[in-house]
């Protein structure tokens, strides 16, 4: 009797944990699609307002000058920093608005909330700096400087696979770290996504 509750017992905590990274998964490619379609918005709307009102969906950085190409690329870091910092920071209590619907949320080491520097240090250093392939905002920074200014695709080529490999790396390192589950966005942040709907009693 006591073995069959055991084995019941690590059954339940394996689904809820095959829960989470399912719900985990799900809500990070929505936010890609939901940041990557902000991005063109803004960028074409900003790419309008410095062009005399001729608004488009920008495919590419070509014959487009500097100056521009800076100013786009700042709105893409302004509208990505929006979403992955100020938002779970001041508004939705530590999740984008996809990983609030799968009741993630990003705390602190020792549980507590994480702050607006901790959001800061988690995207822009640990997401875009050391699994910059994984964001949508990466690979517009990359073409923008290194197609669109330096006009040095070779470059930019190396740079992909330097990114591709830490990507993976932290791919590989998060599905190690059980119960946890950390990438290195949040080792260097010094985080952790809770699961809130586990710690309910439910699974998804």
């Amino acid at each position: 009797m006591a073995k069959q509750k055991r084995v019941t017992s690590t059954q339940a905590v394996t689904k809820n944990q095959n829960s989470y990274l399912g719900r985990r998964a799900l809500a990070f490619i929505v936010d890609y699609i939901v940041t990557n379609r902000l991005s063109l918005f803004v960028t074409g709307i900003v790419y309008g307002m410095l062009n005399k009102g001729d608004i488009q969906v920008l495919k590419g950085f070509e014959n487009i000058p500097a100056g521009q190409i800076i100013i786009l690329l700042i709105s893409v870091l302004v509208v990505h920093g929006f979403y992955f910092v100020f938002l779970p920071a001041k508004i939705t209590g530590g999740s984008t608005m996809m990983q609030k619907v799968m009741q993630v949320k990003v705390v602190r080491q020792d549980a507590t909330p994480a702050t607006f520097k901790d959001f800061l240090l988690r995207y822009y250093v640990g997401s875009l700096v050391c699994e910059g392939i994984f964001y949508d905002a990466f690979a517009v920074i990359l073409n923008g400087v290194f197609f669109g200014i330096f006009q040095a695709g070779s470059i930019s080529r190396i740079i992909y696979a330097i990114s591709a490999i830490t990507a993976i790396a932290s791919l590989i390192f998060a599905l190690l770290d059980k119960g946890q589950y950390r990438f290195f966005h949040d080792r260097i942040a010094k985080t952790y996504m809770k699961d809130e709907f586990v710690s309910n009693g439910k699974v998804f």
